[in-house]
């Protein structure tokens, strides 16, 4: 997920990583089959803002790593 440029839409296939921040996102409906799409970028390039479900969301880089697409 964090190869994704700004506008660009993927479907989740999974989460590759048990970290608390990960369990977060999956608590926040980011599954497997969820459309997401990357709004913006901070001017750093981290964190990555996500639109999925018909939320947004902020996310690491780091974390976003841990989302495998397609």
């Amino acid at each position: 997920l964090d190869q994704l440029c700004v506008g660009q839409e993927a479907e989740v296939m999974s989460i590759r990583s048990q970290a608390l921040s990960c369990n977060l996102l999956t608590a926040l409906g980011l599954l497997p089959g969820t459309r997401v799409s990357v709004e913006r970028l901070a001017p750093l390039g981290d964190p990555i803002s996500l639109i999925f479900g018909g939320q947004r969301i902020s996310v690491r880089r780091q974390d976003a790593a841990d989302v495998v697409i397609r």
